[in-house]
């Protein structure tokens, strides 16, 4: 991950306190690198163990992996 992602999604374990893992969340047209992008809103994980977020100003509705933070599934949506 970049040192300086504008965008990340994390996951904490609240119990110690730490970050599990932190991937970088969106993605800025034109650029070569995962950036992340400034985002707002929140994400839902289903008993499965998948995260879904569509925050970003990306216009793109995601799904992780709420183990690892792998990104499992993207759609690019009209708004």
């Amino acid at each position: 991950m970049p040192e300086a992602a504008w965008g990340t999604l994390n996951a904490v374990d609240v119990s110690k306190g730490e970050v599990v893992w932190k991937t970088p969340l969106g993605v800025v047209a034109g650029l070569n690198s995962d950036t992340g992008t400034p985002n707002l809103g929140g994400s839902i994980v289903t008993a499965g163990g998948l995260v879904f977020i569509g925050a970003t100003a990306d216009d793109r509705f995601r799904a992780f992996d709420s183990r690892s933070g792998k990104q499992l599934w993207v759609a690019e949506l009209a708004a």
